[in-house]
């Protein structure tokens, strides 16, 4: 009776049989058995099996002692778990601030020039010094450009008083010309056919005077502008030539400040110095949150010491969890459920050592 019970036994034991002893890491035990390499292969599968174990030995050792930083948190007194708490919550802010803060870092310095790092001493003065040269020669280009247009004005001008003493010139050859002419006619007429042309004669002198006396006032009023044209020409190349230096020893002077800062005017050293001094601003901002996290992060290694937790690394890279109850309970949880997980896996692997080594002896 009791040999049936032990083979009834027997054979629920086989019913039951664990599963790695069937199937082992994906191979079958029994076709395991046969093969005439086994022995290789097991001890391949164990070195395998221990470098798991190694690792995940050592994670759950990470995991146990995180875990025991989360509970003593969660069970610490009100004033340390609240000082915790404000600390980690000004540092989780601090981290959202501290990726924005770098990007305007970075993308300060992608606008910053490198040039203007080196002369940024007198810069600022440099601007205004440079502004006032620019203005300056704007106004002699404007001098320059009104000088020219007076002087092609006067060339104009001479030139129709030298076409209008032309013209005066061959009228007056015309006007003796005619006189000749009206004198034969009237003389003609008076010796040859004894006609009265004294009213003729007098519209003829009168008119012919007129025209002389015209002629002869026409062109002092001639020869006079043109010698007044010809001082105003004078005085006007000399000014040009008095502003062409000053317009050469302004661009000289500016083609060395450009030179200098590397610019091609006032407005780009300008926005290269404000691009200068955004850059600088923003790696101080940068730096001073930097600073900032970087006391914080002492203030909450003092206080975790405080409840004899010497690693405070772990809080400090989780400040979102334990910023809030609600947070430092969902990272309970999640270590807890990790730690089981971990157990499992643990409890796996050194069957599976087990049942390999009870292999390797068969």
């Amino acid at each position: 009776m009791f040999k049936k019970i032990i083979q009834k036994i027997g054979k629920l034991k086989a019913r039951f049989k664990p599963y790695e002893e069937e199937l082992l890491l994906g191979m079958d035990i029994e076709t395991l058995l046969k093969d005439p390499y086994k022995n290789d292969k097991i001890k391949v599968l164990l070195v395998e099996n221990d470098a798991k174990l190694q690792d995940l030995s050592q994670e759950y050792h990470t995991q146990m002692n995180n875990f025991i930083i989360v509970e003593r948190v969660r069970m610490s007194d009100i004033v340390t778990k609240d000082t915790i708490q404000s600390l980690c919550k000004q540092l989780s802010e601090l981290k959202v601030s501290v990726k924005e803060a770098e990007e305007k870092n970075v993308q300060a310095k992608s606008r910053e020039n490198p040039h203007i790092r080196s002369v940024s001493k007198d810069i600022a003065k440099a601007i205004k010094v440079l502004k006032e040269h620019e203005t300056n020669q704007n106004m002699v280009k404007k001098d320059l450009d009104i000088l020219e247009g007076e002087k092609q004005s006067l060339l104009f001008h001479f030139t129709n008083l030298r076409r209008a003493l032309s013209f005066l010139k061959y009228f007056m050859l015309l006007l003796v010309f005619i006189t000749l002419i009206v004198g034969i006619v009237l003389s003609t007429l008076l010796i040859v056919y004894n006609r009265n042309v004294f009213l003729p004669s007098l519209i003829s002198i009168v008119t012919i005077s007129f025209l002389f006396l015209w002629g002869f006032v026409f062109r002092r009023y001639c020869v006079h502008e043109i010698e007044k044209n010809q001082r105003l020409q004078e005085r006007a190349v000399k000014l040009i030539n008095k502003t062409k230096l000053k317009f050469i020893r302004n661009q000289q002077l500016l083609d060395f400040e450009y030179e200098k800062y590397q610019v091609n005017s006032s407005e780009v050293l300008e926005l290269r110095y404000e691009h200068y001094l955004d850059a600088q601003q923003q790696q101080r901002n940068y730096d001073h949150i930097n600073r900032t996290m970087r006391n914080l992060s002492m203030d909450i290694e003092d206080t975790m010491n405080k409840i004899q937790i010497e690693n405070a690394s772990f809080v400090i890279k989780n400040a979102e969890y334990f910023a809030t109850d609600k947070g430092i309970d969902r990272l309970y949880e999640k270590h807890h459920e990790n730690r089981e997980r971990i157990q499992k896996e643990l409890k796996k692997l050194e069957h599976e050592k087990e049942v390999l080594e009870n292999l390797l002896t068969k």
